[in-house]
């Protein structure tokens, strides 16, 4: 089950920009475990007024948690650069076992008019120093359009399942499904294979392994041609393996 750790940005009154991300990650875990929420504020500790800025944020961050009903804890962290704050974040969150394994980062909506903003760099950072640490990462695009956790939503979950990861893509969907909000769905895996693959054989495989993973789900195979998602597939198959 992964233990979440969000990466919140800040608005101008130091309050949760996305707060849609905190229900998401509420909804994943569907009621179990803990949510670790944390923030960076750039500053230097020995300001009294950043030290007293970066506790409001820390109680914003709790009183948006106890709100959306998600239970854990929230972190603010005093740095002089993003890149430093994440390092923070990731090395000292968390007690004993209860260590984040997957991070949530929100995905960085004004990085083409930001271009030589800092924004599109720190977002990148991120992404190389989390999968420095071997940890999962999730990215949700389009959070202001995801459910609240009071709304019940019908339709399908696709999942798009390109190379062996481990299960995470399809734990996910699980998970979700767990939460009354994603309860109706269902869930279609699509499967992409290259023209030289035995389509019917990859569908059967995939079938009965879903089927010993108790999850219900349909599978469909998406033919892709060209070389370059094959070499992406085998390259990072047996780095997993």
């Amino acid at each position: 089950r992964p233990q979440m750790l969000v990466l919140m940005k800040l608005s101008d009154d130091l309050t949760p920009k996305y707060r849609k991300l905190i229900s998401l990650v509420g909804q994943l875990k569907a009621g179990r475990g803990l949510v670790m929420c944390g923030s960076i504020y750039e500053g230097d500790f020995s300001d009294p007024a950043v030290r007293d800025a970066s506790k409001k944020i820390q109680t914003n961050l709790k009183s948006a948690m106890k709100e959306e009903k998600v239970k854990g804890f929230a972190k603010s962290v005093i740095c002089n650069e993003v890149p430093e704050g994440i390092n923070v974040l990731i090395q000292s969150i968390g007690v004993g076992a209860l260590k984040p394994n997957t991070v949530v980062v929100g995905w960085p909506y004004t990085w083409r008019e930001e271009m030589n903003n800092q924004t599109y760099y720190d977002f990148l950072d991120a992404i190389h120093r989390i999968a420095t640490a071997d940890m999962c990462l999730l990215i949700p695009k389009g959070i202001d359009l995801f459910p609240e956790r009071d709304q019940k939503v019908t339709g399908m979950i696709d999942v798009w399942w390109i190379m062996h990861d481990g299960g995470l893509l399809l734990l996910l969907p699980f998970l979700l499904k767990k939460h009354k909000v994603w309860r109706h769905c269902k869930i279609r895996v699509y499967a992409v294979a290259t023209q030289n693959d035995n389509n019917i054989k990859m569908k059967e495989c995939l079938n009965k392994w879903i089927y010993q993973l108790r999850i219900d789900a349909e599978v469909y195979v998406v033919e892709m041609p060209g070389t370059d998602v094959t070499a992406y597939i085998h390259e990072k198959t047996i780095q997993m393996e």
